[in-house]
Formats: structure tokens, sequence, C-alpha cells
């Protein structure tokens, strides 16, 4: 298997609230306050966001290799697709090729027309602008919790989208798409399938992190989260083994998706120092100016760090933020990372989420699992997939 050092580059994130309003009223979403009094950023205050931050990585090593402006926060960044596209003017002015924006999209919103303006940005500057699109799969699915405000289902809507993204020829701007499923109603292997043959080839499905008792997990819940893993465990070694197609198999092998790192972390041995890289190589800054650690954090004003006019006046917590007391002895420390440092900080608890910790060990277990199965049934998998990553596939850990 490979070296971490063979697929680690360093790409830091800076992520503004460009907007705070949405146009759908998701189930499941965490920001659903910060929707009732919606902000928009200026253009002044996200360019004294990207500033601060160059210089304060210009003082830092290793230099980082790219920087990614990404307008994910609370809110869908299309209703404020000027600043994007103002930034973009501006970015290209700058001639830092460095720099690149990227935004998260529910897909109502992205018109023609913005496509097109889109297409028009990157032929000035390559893949200057790329975007992940929030969508739970095929419109049955996904309009279970993906509702306007009206509680008409988006599912449709999105659907046309790609259509049209796709007669553009502009598909190839999707990142990836990113399914949040509950614990009452997991459905991965559904999920996963839906999206694979929709044709997407980076996938994202990971639970629902919100506080919503609807949702929360439960033993029982966690019993079928379990099984439901295991069935899309096997479903991707069955395509491997059997059929010799790798395609599913390489849409989830990417750190964002829940089982997807741990698949990562297994083949590479990256060890994690830390949950996510929040603080280090990751910043929030909302639509005020004001700089947190993400934004789950910007619900907590008190935590703010700081402000990208007068610096950052609390330094981010160290390296070990995640790490409770019990983590230190848990067997699973290094391919874990922790518990999130915010669901810490707002539960004010010194207990790891004792159901979470379990699924998250059985995820390492399935990842081992994957892997062993490979080695006994199909050793020359691990040779082609070794040649595919060295060729293709370049990796930023958590």
């Amino acid at each position: 298997m490979a070296t971490k050092s063979t697929l680690q580059k360093r790409v830091v994130t800076i992520s503004l609230e460009n907007c705070s309003g949405c146009n759908l009223n998701c189930r499941y979403c965490f920001a659903a306050q910060k929707h009732r009094q919606p902000q928009k950023m200026s253009y002044e205050s996200a360019v004294k966001a990207i500033d601060f931050f160059l210089d304060y990585y210009r003082k830092q090593s290793p230099p980082p290799q790219e920087y990614c402006v990404d307008f994910t926060g609370t809110g869908e960044p299309l209703l404020n697709f000027e600043l994007i596209e103002r930034l973009a003017e501006y970015v290209i002015a700058r001639k830092n090729d460095k720099i690149f924006l990227h935004f998260t999209t529910n897909g109502t919103l992205l018109t023609p027309g913005l496509i097109a303006r889109i297409k028009k940005l990157n032929k000035r500057r390559r893949r200057l602008i790329r975007f992940s699109l929030t969508f739970d799969g095929f419109p049955l699915l996904n309009d279970i919790n993906r509702r306007d405000r009206s509680g008409r289902g988006s599912g449709d809507r999105v659907l046309r989208l790609i259509g049209e993204l796709k007669e553009q020829k502009a598909f190839s701007l999707i990142d990836n798409a990113n399914s949040t499923f509950t614990y009452d109603d997991p459905l991965l292997t559904y999920r996963l399938k839906g999206l694979y043959l929709l044709g997407f080839r980076r996938i994202i499905v990971k639970p629902y992190r919100g506080s919503d008792r609807r949702f929360k997990l439960t033993a029982d819940r966690l019993k079928k989260v379990k099984k439901e893993y295991r069935a899309l465990t096997d479903f991707i070694l069955k395509k491997i083994i059997k059929e010799n197609d790798y395609g599913y198999f390489f849409s989830l092998f990417n750190p964002g998706d829940y089982l997807g790192k741990f698949l990562l972390r297994t083949y590479a041995g990256a060890e994690q120092t830390r949950r996510c890289p929040a603080g280090l190589d990751y910043f929030y800054v909302d639509a005020g100016g004001d700089i947190f650690l993400c934004p789950s954090f910007s619900r907590l004003p008190e935590t703010s760090l700081g402000n990208v006019v007068k610096g950052i006046k609390n330094p981010p917590p160290a390296a070990q933020a995640g790490f409770l007391a019990k983590c230190e002895k848990c067997a699973a420390k290094k391919l874990c990372g922790g518990q999130c440092y915010y669901e810490t900080v707002r539960s004010r608890s010194t207990e790891p989420a004792r159901l979470l910790c379990e699924l998250k060990k059985f995820l390492i277990k399935e990842a081992a699992y994957f892997w062993g199965r490979l080695y006994q049934e199909k050793s020359l998998a691990i040779s082609y997939i070794n040649r595919q990553i060295k060729k293709n596939y370049s990796f930023c850990f958590e």
C-alpha cells in the first residue's frame, strides 16, 4: 500500500458565508435558525478575508500548495452569486493560480445562464470555479428531507439541472454529489447506486450531525446503520471481485465520505492527530467578517477567534483538539481522530458520544474487512488500485 507522503498535499480552505439565507427548508438542516434572518457578505469583507488569510499562511511552513475559497457555510450560496462572480474577477486580476473558488449548492437555482457564466470564467482561468451538489439521490429519496418552504420536493428540479449540465457539457464542473443520511432511514447502498447511475464519480454519503431528536442516533438505529454499512461494503466488494468493476469503489474513496475516509486512512496508514483541519488548514468567516473554526461554531458567537479586520485575538485550539481523556487509551485513536470539537464544546461533556464512537470503530473494522477480503480473494485488485491512485489521485487528509 501507498504511504501517506505519496498522497498528501496541503490545501487550505477558507470558507466564506456569502449568504446565510436558503430557499429550501430541509428537515435536517443544522442552520435553519440563521435562514430566518438572512445576511449577505459584502465584496469588501470577502476581499479582506482572502487577503487576511493569504498573509496568515504566507508565514507558515510548509506553505500551502493550493487555497480553496469555499462559499459553503449556513445558506445557499447562489442567492449571492454576484459575490462569487466578483471574487472570481478579483482572483483573475491577482494572477494567483493557487487560489480556486468552490461552492456547495442545492442545485435549484443553478440556471442555464449561471452555468454559462461559470464556464466563461473558467475559460479565462482553468478550473477557477467548481461546485458540489447536495442531493440525496433519486427524487423519491431526496424529497423525504429536502423540500422547499411550500413543502414541495426539490428532486425533480435537481434532475433537470443535471440534464442541463450534461447538455451544456458542464457536468465536469461538479466536484462531488453530497448526500446526508439520517439514522432512522440510512438507505446507504440505494443512495450510492442512485448517485452513481446519474453520472457522479465522486460521492459523499455522510450521517446527519445535528441535534434534532427526530434523527437522534439510538442503539436500535445503530444496529440498522451497521447492517446497511456491511451491505454497502459487500456490494462494493462484489463489484470488484466478481465483476471487475471499480467504479463504485473509487466514487467513495475520498476523505469526505464517512466510510471512504476510513478506507483511505487504513490504505495509506494515515495517522490522525486531530478530528478535522479546522483551525489549522480550515477557517470559517461569517457574513460580518468574524472568524470561527467552522460553520457550526458560528452558532456560538462567544467562540469567535477574531475578525478579518482586527485579526485573530483568540488562537485556535491545539492540534489535539477533539481528543478527550477517554480517547487517549482507545485503540481506534490513530484512525479516528477523536470527537467533533464543536460537539464537545456545545455539550460541555468530558465523555465522547458513545454510540457515535461505536459507529466509527465499526467502520474502521469494515475498512480492515474490505482490504482483507481483497487480499484473500483478488490480490491483483490491490495492485490495480495502487496504479490508479498513483496515476490519478491526490488527497488532502482531514
